[in-house]
């Protein structure tokens, strides 16, 4: 960001960098919207606090920001001939950014001990995504 984003769109000494972690970033965003002050956050997609607050993206034209991410399943050495059905739905599975933000900030909202519980929860409130995920197995 500050190496890349900053210079790239002109915005050195207009802007401050200010580097913490995800939980600081995240707490700071949350006390600016609720004191409906501006603030920019270099959250990634996909992200629970997209669900949760209404966020918009900055035009990255010139692609300073990089690409967006991806989620990838991994299983080990025989899985998909121990559990070929289960493979098969495993690989073809997509989810949305909208999709699997609203399941991260379910999670997150749960209290501690309880994000199996708000999952189960979150898998029946969206209950033809899941059908259609995990059809036939």
């Amino acid at each position: 960001m500050q190496k890349d984003a900053i210079p790239q769109y002109g915005l050195d000494g207009a802007m401050t960098l200010q580097n913490s972690s995800t939980t600081a970033m995240l707490a700071a965003l949350d006390s600016s919207i609720k004191a409906k002050k501006p603030i920019v956050v270099t959250l990634w997609h996909p992200h629970w606090a997209y669900s949760r607050y209404q966020l918009k993206d900055l035009q990255d034209p010139k692609g300073a920001m990089g690409k967006g991410e991806q989620i990838h399943a991994l299983g080990r050495k025989g899985f998909e001939k121990d559990f070929p059905a289960l493979a098969g739905a495993a690989k073809k599975l997509k989810m949305s950014d909208e999709d699997l933000g609203s399941l991260e900030d379910a999670i997150q909202k749960a209290p501690k001990g309880q994000e199996k519980a708000a999952a189960k929860q979150w898998a029946d409130q969206h209950k033809q995504f899941v059908d259609q995920a995990f059809a036939g197995l």
